[in-house]
């Protein structure tokens, strides 16, 4: 069974072995977010922030921030997304983005990410469509993600 919960003054549990296996692959993003959140720097606690975990049978599957953008005004940006490699293709990391978007869907509000390399057609099956610039390198356009769900 998946849940997916909010994140509220602290890491999860099980956190520091889903940062273990970020790291070994080599994906850094998550010791950032242990960095951050330890230094208070980034608590995803602003209006439209969130920070999500994902549960599969009870342990953390995958972890996933939205914070307001640094670059672009009113835009939101998907960060710190991971999915252990054990829980992908099970559609973990698509109800962790579709929770991640609830909130810009009903606001309209744009969401940026920056895809990890290998993972665009992960972001494009979503219906965020590539655009570099800015530091982001894909958009996702509720007033157009709604149209093509209902066109």
């Amino acid at each position: 069974m998946l849940r997916v919960d909010y994140v509220i003054g602290k890491l999860p549990d099980g956190f520091d072995e889903l940062r273990g296996e970020a790291y070994a692959e080599g994906y850094r993003f998550v010791e950032r977010l242990a960095t951050d959140w330890a230094a208070g720097t980034t608590r995803f606690d602003r209006h439209g922030e969130a920070l999500l975990a994902a549960y599969m049978d009870g342990v953390l599957a995958g972890i996933g921030g939205r914070t307001l953008d640094p670059v672009v005004p009113d835009a939101l940006r998907v960060r710190r997304f991971y999915v252990r490699a054990a829980c992908r293709n099970q559609g973990t990391g698509r109800r962790l983005v579709e929770a991640l978007l609830e909130f810009p869907r009903r606001a309209g509000t744009v969401v940026l990410v920056n895809a990890a390399q290998g993972s665009a057609a992960f972001w494009e099956a979503l219906g965020f469509v590539p655009e570099r610039r800015d530091g982001h390198s894909h958009v996702f356009d509720p007033g157009i993600g709604v149209s093509k769900a209902t066109g």
